[in-house]
């Protein structure tokens, strides 16, 4: 987690609050507060409860209480006591912090963890600024980008909603999150072009992307929330697929090892279990044990034969 990019003067600035250690030889890094796909802020807000305190000693831990969040499809963010604290414990919440009200010893975690949309935290840096679409929560902020066809990012803060067509992610602004049009993102450094996010997402097994000339790699965000934790179910369907183990393999599903604090196609993973294979169909299960996984990865290239793929599917 750590990185030697931020220096140790800026580390503990606001900018970088989200940063708040520093060591020699391994550089700036986050806190035991820190929790992967959720914006941490001091204070808290009363009411907008989706039910009593979770009835569970451990979920005072934010760790333990955004897995509680993260299974619950209306769960926006959440709130615990800054010192862990079983009695006062962990509060689901239907709706985003807006005002910061510090002091008060308790942390707000607003959620961006989500299975349709790639976010990250801050903001798109364009001129002119855009106008707000409105006081709009993650889903209808993301219902408005989908029915923009100029649309391709959106963001949301403080409850304001912005679309995009193109974005450059200022990742300062640590009080907003940026999201992506589409729910799975490939590498910018890649030549094939976005399109091929929606051929291997149509529901239509005719529809392909060809191999032949190059590797292709998605990531897909979140994929096991909005309900109980449990291993991925993944179904990858093509031509000339060959993704049974060991080198011989064209296919490969994995999952990070370790949690993801950012968006990377960078870092140490696992390789998800194979459960059924064939020349035109894939079928994996991934589990990052008591988490929920960050992110889910899919790397195809051709081999001997022209390899496609057409279809990622999560039953």
């Amino acid at each position: 987690m750590g990185t030697k990019d931020i220096q140790q003067n800026q580390c503990i600035t606001n900018v970088y609050e989200r940063y708040v250690c520093y060591e020699n030889g391994y550089g700036c890094y986050a806190t035991k507060y820190e929790v992967p796909g959720f914006i941490k802020k001091l204070g808290n807000y009363h009411g907008f409860d989706l039910s009593p305190m979770i009835n569970d000693p451990e979920a005072a831990d934010p760790k333990i209480c955004a897995k509680y969040c993260l299974e619950t499809p209306s769960c926006i963010g959440f709130v615990v006591s800054e010192v862990v604290n079983p009695t006062l414990g962990c509060f689901l919440k239907s709706t985003s912090y807006k005002i910061a009200q510090s002091l008060n010893n308790f942390l707000t975690y607003d959620r961006y963890a989500y299975s349709d949309s790639t976010c990250e935290v801050g903001s798109c840096i364009v001129t002119p600024p855009p106008t707000s679409l409105g006081n709009f929560n993650y889903q209808s902020c993301k219902s408005a980008c989908e029915s923009d066809p100029l649309c391709k990012h959106f963001s949301i803060g403080a409850g304001e909603c912005f679309s995009y067509n193109t974005c450059q992610n200022d990742k300062e602004n640590i009080n907003k999150v940026v999201c992506s049009h589409s729910k799975s993102i490939i590498p910018k450094e890649t030549i094939y072009d976005p399109s091929v996010i929606d051929i291997v997402n149509d529901l239509n097994n005719s529809t392909c992307v060809d191999l032949q000339f190059n590797p292709l790699a998605i990531r897909y965000p979140f994929p096991g929330v909005n309900k109980p934790l449990a291993p991925i179910l993944l179904e990858v369907i093509g031509e000339n697929l060959s993704c049974s183990s060991g080198q011989l393999s064209n296919v490969m599903v994995y999952i990070p090892s370790f949690p993801q604090y950012k968006v990377n196609f960078e870092g140490i993973f696992q390789i998800c279990k194979l459960i059924f294979f064939n020349n035109q169909q894939c079928k994996y299960s991934c589990s990052c044990d008591n988490r929920f996984c960050e992110g889910l990865y899919i790397r195809a290239f051709s081999d001997k034969s022209i390899s496609k793929i057409c279809e990622v599917k999560f039953p």
